[in-house]
Parts: structure tokens; sequence; C-alpha cells
């Protein structure tokens, strides 16, 4: 019984010092998300691209605007990092909600 209560003792502390808050879940899921988007962009040879604010490919107040080549390269990051950017949205919505 003592080799046991040994065993499992240290267990329930590691379990009780591994609880986040809501705000640091947040923040790591943020960190997580922003290293997985650089990491996508910098695979894609898009580094200098600005990091879009939505998926969606359609902008209206682009339309019929000349295509030049930072937007050409938005809409590639987009199609090409996609899991990447919804997930760096996602996580940002979630941080900047009040708990």
């Amino acid at each position: 019984m003592k080799i046991l209560s040994a065993l499992i003792f240290p267990l329930f502390l590691l379990a009780g010092c591994a609880t986040e808050s809501p705000e640091e879940k947040a923040a790591t899921r943020l960190r997580q998300a922003e290293a997985a988007m650089e990491e996508c962009k910098r695979q894609a040879g898009l580094q200098g691209t600005p990091t879009p604010d939505t998926t969606i490919l359609d902008v209206p107040e682009q339309r019929g605007q000349p295509l030049t080549t930072e937007g050409a390269n938005i809409i590639r990051l987009k199609v090409t990092c996609r899991g990447e950017l919804e997930e760096l949205i996602a996580a940002k919505q979630a941080r900047a909600q009040p708990r």
C-alpha cells in the first residue's frame, strides 16, 4: 500500500500543476497558432506577406482593382495556409472573448 501511495501521489501533484486558467489556455493556443502560421508562410516562401484577418478570397473592396503582387501573395497564403489561418483567427477570437 505504501508503494502504491508513493506512485499515485506524484501523479496527483502533476495533474494539479498542469491545470491552466482559461486565459493561459487561450494565450497558449494563440502562440501555437501564430507559430504554425509562420511555419506555413516560411514553407510557402511567403514570409514577408502580411497575415490576413479573414479566409474570404473574394473581397468586395478589391473588385475591379488591378491585382498586385502583394494581393496575389495574400490569396496564395489564404489557399496554402487555410487550416493554419482558420486556427489563428479562431485563437484570436477566443482570446478576445471576456471570460
